[in-house]
């Protein structure tokens, strides 16, 4: 008899905490630079926590498909880019800041 390891069920609460985690490292990095006039010292430490945030997931993996750092010409998350581990996969759209 053969034993095969199926994949983990990801479900969409999931999907939604991990996707909060995300968002509030990105938010709460971005904080100590409210006010301070530096855009792109701002969106940096943004687009570094998110980064960060998506790269130690286990619940989904992300295709970067759209950022706005592009047109902006300020940090941003790499276009095409797949970041995360998890078996859950999708597209991404990002402005971080």
């Amino acid at each position: 008899m053969t034993m095969t390891q199926e994949a983990p069920t990801v479900t969409a609460q999931d999907i939604l905490a991990e996707l909060q985690r995300t968002t509030e490292a990105a938010a709460v990095a971005v904080g100590p630079w409210i006010g301070q006039g530096d855009k792109i010292a701002a969106d940096q430490a943004g687009t570094d926590a998110m980064a960060g945030a998506l790269a130690c997931s286990e619940v989904f993996s992300v295709y970067v498909a759209i950022n706005e750092g592009v047109k902006d010409e300020a940090p941003h998350l790499p276009h095409g880019k797949i970041i995360g581990s998890g078996p859950a996969r999708f597209d991404l759209a990002a402005d971080v800041v």
